[in-house]
């Protein structure tokens, strides 16, 4: 799991309570602590796909600032092309 702060896990078992109708102010310490090990349960569940997509996100920009600058037309080529097929 990416360095999720304190807050976030917090956040997160926080709305993971709203969200099964459990008040955070009427639930026991043992209570928060569990909603807190399931909020990263879900975190970690999920992180790969989040991970993939700030790596694509990051790929598209580096492909666009080929396409721009490069000068190497074989390059900028490709980069577009890659762009025309993959980009949204």
């Amino acid at each position: 799991m990416s360095a999720l702060s304190e807050f976030d896990i917090e956040s997160a078992a926080r709305k993971l309570a709203d969200c099964m109708d459990y008040p955070w102010d009427h639930m026991t310490e043992q209570g928060r602590e569990a909603m807190r090990k399931h909020a990263k349960a879900i975190i970690s569940a999920a992180q790969p796909d989040i991970d993939l997509k700030a790596q694509n996100d990051r790929m598209l920009e580096f492909l666009k600032d080929i396409s721009r600058t490069s000068g190497d037309k074989g390059a900028v080529m490709g980069a577009r092309q890659l762009l025309k097929e993959f980009a949204p």
